[in-house]
């Protein structure tokens, strides 16, 4: 199986790509911008599996990021890519609502795409974006924890683009 993991050199990108790699015996093609965030030491273990690949790309860019998909054809695409932390959001919101919510549109307009052209795997095809319980802003004092049926209440430009994305 052909998966792809969008920020894979993310905290829990690296972990799953980590997973991937050790315990199963797919393909993973890692997408990632590489920010001042990123863990390329993370997945360093793995850069001489036949199985693993790395590709630098910001996932804004929708004909890079559909020519990557088209080439690679995954059956999974697991999509963790995004900008984070709270405080840089308020600082440079654009960089969040160009990866956030423009590059989740371009991953699901890329896969859109990818599957028109390959309607044999339509049923076969899945994917999995990851999100954050920033997008349900703070817990009341009455509220235990969040869940599926909780109401969205972003507080940050962060946790609103991701919402949005969502």
């Amino acid at each position: 199986m052909n998966i792809i993991v969008t920020g894979g050199l993310g905290f829990i990108g690296s972990a799953l790509i980590r997973y991937l790699i050790s315990k199963t015996k797919n393909n993973v093609l890692n997408l990632d911008a590489v920010t001042k965030v990123s863990m390329p030491e993370a997945v360093k273990p793995y850069d001489r599996s036949k199985r693993y690949k790395f590709i630098k790309i910001n996932i804004a860019n929708k004909k890079r990021l559909t020519k990557i998909i088209n080439k690679y054809q995954p059956n999974l695409i697991f999509h963790l890519a995004a900008e984070s932390h709270v405080d840089n959001s308020i600082n440079y919101p654009s960089k969040f609502i160009r990866t956030n919510i423009l590059g989740t549109f371009n991953i699901l307009e890329s896969s859109r795409l990818y599957l028109q052209a390959n309607e044999h795997l339509f049923n076969k095809f899945k994917l999995i974006h990851v999100s954050t319980d920033e997008v349900f802003g703070s817990l009341k004092l009455k509220e235990k924890s969040f869940n599926e049926m909780s109401q969205y209440r972003p507080s940050s430009p962060y946790s609103a683009s991701k919402a949005s994305s969502d």
